[in-house]
């Protein structure tokens, strides 16, 4: 969640704070090890949305999840990631990001069972992950 929240830092006004207060995230205390799958999803759609009011849901989680790797990059596991990438190289390293995606999400903590993580797309502009997970 502190990676989340600070990708939405932009947008976090009195209003969006508000709203995150209202399903159990409170972004002006310390974030918990771990909130409930459904927290999780209205937390991302929130923090999308005010982000990129114009925007559809769409591609406005798009651009979050963007947002989000960009922040996740910055923070010391994110960093550790990005050495080991340049270490492994693309290829070894795609092979290895469901394991690095359990290890940086609390979908797994939250009772999320059976998570998988596929590449959509891998291609000069970016790379596009499917995340599934049942409860």
């Amino acid at each position: 969640m502190d990676t989340l929240l600070a990708a939405a830092k932009p947008a976090l006004t009195p209003s969006l704070i508000a709203k995150l207060q209202a399903i159990g995230l409170d972004p002006t205390k310390k974030t918990l090890p771990a909130y409930p799958a459904q927290t999780s999803r209205d937390a991302v759609l929130l923090c999308a949305k005010a982000l990129n009011p114009q925007l559809s849901e769409d591609d406005a989680l798009f651009a979050l999840g963007r947002r989000f790797v960009e922040r996740y990059g910055e923070s010391i596991m994110g960093s550790a990631l990005a050495a080991a990438a340049r270490m492994l190289g693309p290829k070894r390293m795609l092979n290895r990001v469901a394991v690095q995606f359990g290890n940086a999400n609390n979908y797994e903590n939250s009772g999320a069972k059976d998570v998988k993580v596929t590449v959509e797309r891998n291609d000069a502009s970016g790379a596009v992950f499917r995340i599934l997970w049942r409860e």
